[in-house]
């Protein structure tokens, strides 16, 4: 295992040059860790990581600047951005003595769009990679959509809401591939786990109803760059902590990365997916819910399958009773005649125990048309 370790820095202009250097071990990250041991098990040859990454950055602090064209609120972030000329030069001091920030200085500067990405990616390109694994969202679920008014306290929030990730997260994937002239550059996107809380707005919320402003939108703007060849999306639905954004069960993380990464890049016959939906059929009083990749369909604790809710056309959602049938799930309510619709581990912290034969979790669905 090789791994290079990106020191956090920023810059206001795209550096040629980045500080790191290549050494024979584990990254100093849990999953990316994880991820390259089982993926360097699984490949049986050397695995290079390049580590870089900076906690509780938004994806706006990655965005080159020319991605002001296609997103008018990066356009609008960047705008302010440059009319701050003191926060400008507060950057610029704070460059000048690169190893003598506090803490304080430290979280400032990670808060700013751009200038991470010109420091800290745009010198890799176009080193050659197979791939770069994504595991940001945190810090653009603070609203559901737009740019709030801010003021000097919280100016950090400027940042596309949970409704705009979507595009964002696709935009910004095009616009790396452009840079490194590959269009079959794999990413894999990290799904947020668990988390109990809500966004600005409403931050103490019911953690397993869907219909909370919860992480599970999030989620759901994360897995729409499924829309794009060449991603995957990890599943993360059944980790995390319902009052830590930091959880500690990361390795699981690397381990559903690397099976990823050995089936798509690797091209190896592994088992590299949980259940994911495949249909809902309509059956009188009941949803019968089909899944791909359900080999072996079960729960972790031998009990119904839950985390499932079930609505009709009036859009009230009520637990579903649920069991399996062969490769498959069906629900029913006695407080539904008429289900129509169906939500699946769509909450902020759902119960969930569905996996399949390979203990691999199934994945967050809804299937009702109502928007965020």
């Amino acid at each position: 295992m090789r791994s290079f370790n990106v020191k956090n820095t920023v810059a206001l202009k795209e550096q040629e040059e980045i500080q790191g250097k290549w050494k024979v071990g584990h990254p100093n990250s849990a999953v990316a860790f994880s991820f390259a041991y089982f993926l360097n098990n699984l490949a049986e040859v050397p695995v290079g990581i390049i580590k870089t990454a900076w906690g509780s950055s938004s994806i706006e602090a990655w965005m080159p600047r020319s991605m002001t064209q296609k997103l008018p609120l990066f356009d609008t972030i960047m705008n302010d951005f440059d009319a701050d000329t003191q926060r400008v030069k507060r950057i610029e001091e704070l460059m000048s003595r690169p190893d003598k920030w506090t803490n304080k200085e430290n979280i400032f500067l990670r808060r700013n769009p751009n200038i991470i990405y010109n420091a800290m990616m745009h010198p890799l390109i176009p080193f050659a990679c197979r791939g770069l694994l994504w595991y940001q969202g945190e810090r653009n679920t603070r609203y559901m959509s737009g740019l709030p008014d801010v003021d000097d306290i919280n100016w950090f929030h400027r940042v596309c809401g949970i409704k705009d990730y979507d595009q964002a997260l696709k935009q910004w994937i095009q616009t790396y591939r452009d840079r490194w002239n590959d269009e079959e550059m794999h990413f894999m996107v990290v799904m947020l786990p668990g988390y109990g809380k809500g966004i600005e707005s409403k931050k103490v919320i019911d953690p397993e109803s869907p219909t909370e402003p919860s992480w599970a939108w999030m989620r759901e703007s994360q897995a729409a760059a499924l829309d794009l060849p060449y991603v995957t999306l990890i599943n993360t639905i059944d980790l995390g902590d319902v009052n830590n954004i930091h959880p500690h069960d990361k390795l699981p993380i690397g381990q559903r990365a690397a099976l990823l990464a050995a089936k798509n890049t690797l091209g190896q016959d592994v088992q590299d997916m949980g259940p994911t939906l495949k249909n809902v059929e309509i059956q009188g009083s009941e949803l019968v819910v089909y899944f791909n990749n359900a080999d072996g369909l079960k729960t972790t604790n031998h009990k119904a399958p839950s985390g499932f809710w079930i609505a009709d056309e009036s859009g009230q959602w009520t637990k579903a009773k649920a069991k399996i049938k062969g490769e498959c799930v069906v629900l029913s309510s006695s407080e539904i005649e008429k289900p129509k619709y169906v939500r699946y581990a769509f909450a902020g912290k759902p119960n969930v125990n569905l996996v399949n034969g390979s203990e691999l979790p199934a994945y967050p669905f809804r299937t009702d048309p109502w928007e965020k």
